[in-house]
């Protein structure tokens, strides 16, 4: 279904951050020692954040991200 910019821009914020923590966190704990010791509930928490972001950006965002694992697909704008 469709959903409004400020849940969509909401849901496009809970899907970054666990994404660019996980990417960065083994760089940053070299130089940062407490990245290297998150306790497990931090990266549960992060999951979650992540999972239900799926949610909050609804179906539209789906279909958008399996767009990306398939070879045919077209965009078609709606304006």
């Amino acid at each position: 279904d469709e959903v409004s910019l400020t849940r969509y821009r909401i849901g496009l914020i809970m899907f970054s951050i666990p994404v660019v923590i996980a990417i960065i966190q083994p760089y940053l704990k070299f130089y940062f020692s407490f990245f290297g010791e998150i306790p497990v509930g931090w990266h549960v928490i992060t999951d979650l954040l992540f999972i239900s972001s799926f949610f909050v950006l609804g179906g539209d965002f789906w279909d958008k991200l399996s767009g990306l694992f398939k070879h045919n697909v077209k965009v078609i704008r709606k304006n």
